[in-house]
């Protein structure tokens, strides 16, 4: 399903039922497409192939509670933006020949304030960014896995003295999931990009502001402790 050159909000009453074999939604870069409740559902058995595929440089939004029939079979975010503001549930298929619940491939976005079930992988060009384009937020997932050159856009209030994350940072959580860091090295960096939102000067105190919760961490072979410095690079705006 494709639209270019317009933007369309679809409500109840007009079903997409993705079964195996998958699907796909083309939104060009001057287009907006959001779907609503009773509009999409996934179904089938549960292994192959057979993701949603998000194309195009566009946004495709959910935006009210869309439960899978049995199995998600995956989100392949290939191009453009995924923004999810609303809760997708269901059953993730896991194990050998199984699906990859969520993929962020190159120039390929996930955003939003809701929550995917399952790991999310976001792969080298590819970007996570929680909370919505002008409002920092917490967006929930079963886990992520963080490949080198892909990033993760994080805005934060500079004012802040005592953060909240969520509200004044955007964060991850994945409490019952782990964040497997472990392809990542000098020379394959995961990059973390800082946006100040809002707009302000720094309060001058030391800061912390945490950016995910997990329920475990996966490190390289060599990398022991809490100093992750060698697997990140750190762009954007940071002052103070």
């Amino acid at each position: 399903f494709g639209i270019t050159g317009g933007n369309l909000s679809l409500t109840s009453g007009v079903i997409f039922t993705l079964v195996q074999g998958g699907g796909g939604f083309f939104v060009d870069s001057n287009s907006t497409l959001t779907l609503s409740s009773g509009v999409l559902g996934f179904s089938g058995a549960g292994s192959g192939t057979g993701p949603l595929y998000k194309t195009g440089a566009g946004t495709l939004t959910f935006s009210t509670p869309i439960a899978t029939n049995s199995t998600l079979t995956g989100l392949q975010v290939q191009q453009g933006t995924l923004l999810v503001t609303t809760a997708i549930t269901g059953t993730v298929p896991t194990g050998t020949g199984q699906n990859t619940p969520t993929v962020v491939n190159n120039t390929g976005t996930l955003a939003g304030t809701g929550s995917v079930p399952g790991v999310v992988v976001i792969n080298s060009g590819g970007t996570i960014a929680p909370g919505l384009t002008a409002t920092n937020g917490a967006l929930t997932d079963g886990g992520d896995v963080f490949a080198g050159g892909g990033t993760y856009t994080v805005k934060y209030n500079q004012a802040a003295t005592t953060p909240v994350a969520g509200s004044d940072n955007d964060t991850i959580v994945s409490t019952s999931g782990p964040l497997d860091l472990s392809t990542l090295g000098a020379t394959n960096k995961f990059t973390i990009n800082l946006v100040p939102n809002p707009a302000g000067n720094p309060s001058g105190a030391a800061v912390s502001f945490n950016l995910g919760s997990f329920s475990s961490v996966s490190l390289p072979a060599g990398v022991a402790g809490s100093n992750l410095n060698s697997l990140f690079n750190v762009a954007g705006t940071f002052t103070g």
